[in-house]
C-alpha cells in the first residue's frame, strides 16, 4: 500500500474478516496500513457458537446450519500421510486462530473502523464483543440497525431508511478518514 494513496477496505459478512486477516497481515509484515475499515456484518467468530445465532434462527437471512457448513468450508480439511482427507474440520489451523476469528486477535495499531450491523442479526453476539474489544484500542465507530438483519446496507430498498442512514454514515466516514 502505497503511503500516498488514500485507501479504504470495506468488506461485508466474510469479507469484513478478510479485511481484518489483511490489517493483521500487513501490520506484522510492518507494511502501511489502510487509512481504515468499513466492516459491515463481519465475521468475526467462525466458531458459530453464541447465544444470538439461536435467538435469531429463523428471522436473520443467515441460518445458524449455512454458517456451520460454511466455517468448515473456510479451514483447510485435515489429510493423512496418504492424501486421504480424513476431517472436515482442520485440526492443524484452529477455528479461534486470529487470522481465521479476529474476535481473538490483537487489534492494537489497526486504523479506524467503522462496524456497521442490525441488532436481529445472527451474527449480533459477536459483533458486540468485537465491537467493545476494538474500542479499547483503535477509534472505532458503530451504527446499529434497529431490528435489521444481516448484512442490511445491502439487502435493498424495502428498508430504505435505515440503509440510506448507513450508506450516508460509511461516505462521512470515508471522507473523514481517508484524507492524507
Amino acid at each position: 500500500i502505497a503511503p500516498t494513496i488514500p485507501i479504504v477496505l470495506l468488506g461485508d459478512s466474510a469479507g469484513g474478516n478478510l479485511c481484518l486477516a489483511l490489517l493483521q497481515k500487513l501490520r506484522a509484515a510492518s507494511q502501511p496500513l489502510p487509512q481504515s475499515a468499513v466492516l459491515i456484518s463481519p465475521w468475526v467468530d467462525l466458531s458459530v457458537s453464541t447465544a444470538s445465532w439461536a435467538r435469531f434462527e429463523g428471522l436473520d437471512i443467515l441460518p445458524h446450519y449455512t454458517a456451520m457448513r460454511m466455517s468448515i468450508a473456510y479451514l483447510p480439511p485435515r489429510v493423512d500421510s496418504e492424501g486421504w482427507e480424513v476431517s472436515q474440520r482442520g485440526e492443524e489451523v484452529s477455528v479461534h486462530h486470529p487470522l481465521v476469528s479476529p474476535i481473538n486477535a490483537d487489534l492494537d495499531g489497526f486504523p479506524p473502523l467503522l462496524i456497521i450491523y442490525g441488532d436481529s442479526e445472527a451474527m449480533r453476539d459477536d459483533i458486540e464483543r468485537f465491537t467493545k474489544k476494538a474500542k479499547r484500542s483503535v477509534k472505532t465507530a458503530v451504527i446499529v440497525g434497529p431490528g435489521m438483519p444481516h448484512d442490511y446496507p445491502l439487502i435493498g430498498p424495502w428498508l430504505s431508511e435505515e440503509v440510506e442512514r448507513a450508506w450516508r454514515e460509511i461516505t462521512a466516514f470515508i471522507c473523514r478518514t481517508s484524507r492524507l
